[in-house]
């Protein structure tokens, strides 16, 4: 009887598709304008005047002395090869490194979620987490580009921005 059960087990077990995520790391340098203004979340906006800072260091080490909101974006090209898996999945993850302290994310424009909440009710994101959120297969612009765009808020005049990373997007695979 024993073993028909751990039968079973492994025959359901074989029958459900192994799944593990290929990692692709974004680089550090993303571009960056201290400030708040929504329209630094539209996809179609011109980031052309915008500075190189790494993400995962304060703002501050990058000469922006300042407490209140900035906005980091990144252009995101999506090769066409990584379709296939995507599709199969109906999704790509995005995975953030920790924010400090409030913040916002985005894709192409479409608003992802918060970590923390920013002001007027401005309350802490929990320190030490990092946030990811997946983007279906249809949100995705192949070949061209994508922005991802967050909107932060510090308190703290020496520690804002996105301040740890790593960042990276997953694209979940099949096992074999």
């Amino acid at each position: 009887m024993l073993v028909k059960k751990g039968l079973v087990i492994l025959l359901v077990l074989v029958s459900f598709k192994a799944v593990s995520q290929q990692r692709y790391y974004i680089t550090k340098s993303w571009l960056f304008m201290p400030g708040d203004s929504i329209v630094y979340a539209e996809a179609e906006y011109n980031d052309g005047h915008w500075k190189l800072i790494d993400a995962g260091s304060p703002w501050q080490a990058f000469g922006y002395q300042q407490a209140g909101h900035g906005w980091y974006r990144y252009h995101l090209k999506v090769p066409t090869q990584l379709k296939p898996a995507i599709r199969n999945m109906g999704f790509m993850k995005i995975h953030f490194g920790e924010v400090s302290e409030a913040a916002q994310f985005y894709f192409n424009g479409r608003g992802l979620g918060e970590s923390g909440t920013l002001p007027p009710r401005f309350i802490k994101a929990p320190q030490g987490k990092a946030v990811e959120y997946y983007i279906s297969e249809s949100e995705i612009r192949w070949d061209t580009i994508n922005i991802i765009a967050v909107r932060v808020y510090s308190s703290d005049s020496l520690k804002g921005g996105i301040t740890k990373g790593p960042l990276f997007y997953y694209v979940p695979r099949e096992l074999k």
